[in-house]
């Protein structure tokens, strides 16, 4: 695909035809707004940073201590009439280490709302996303069996009744 043609996403396309002629409108001013931001060479300003942190984001990597498996799980309502279930499973040597991995794939509000539990199963949903062969392998880990340098795992689940 060439520069000069653009990337029409057809799935993008029906949902935002969806929402009908009021959406249209409003995605129509924000590229409009844009084009004129390009135009003018006028600077964007990068999103500002949270100005306070979490107490789970500032402190000390704790190198010395023994790694752990720790579990994790949260929900998020999603638009209209849904949610989301989230599940991690993974080393970390304490609370804090875990929450800053799982920041990265569940983002830092649900991060920090997440239940977090030692071991590999002591969280909500973990009979929902554990398999029987993958709760086996947290448990042999747990033991020092076979355990691998680092290990992560992520599960989402989202549905929608709306």
């Amino acid at each position: 695909m060439s520069r000069e043609t653009p990337l029409v996403s057809e799935t993008m396309a029906r949902l935002l035809a969806g929402k009908g002629e009021e959406t249209l409108d409003q995605w129509a001013a924000t590229i409009a707004r844009a084009r004129e931001l390009l135009q003018t060479g006028e600077t964007v300003p990068e999103l500002p940073l949270p100005e306070t942190s979490y107490p789970w984001e500032a402190t000390e990597r704790r190198l010395n201590a023994p790694r752990r498996i720790w579990c994790a799980s949260g929900e998020d309502h999603v638009t209209g009439a849904g949610l989301c279930a989230y599940f991690a499973s993974g080393f970390a040597r304490d609370e804090d280490e875990f929450r800053r991995r799982i920041a990265l794939e569940f983002g830092r509000e649900l991060a920090n709302r997440a239940q977090l539990a030692e071991g590999s199963a002591a969280v909500s949903f973990a009979d929902f996303f554990l398999s029987p062969s993958l709760r086996s392998a947290l448990e042999a880990f747990e033991r020092g069996e076979g355990a691998p340098a680092t290990m992560v795992f992520f599960a989402r689940y989202a549905e929608n009744r709306s």
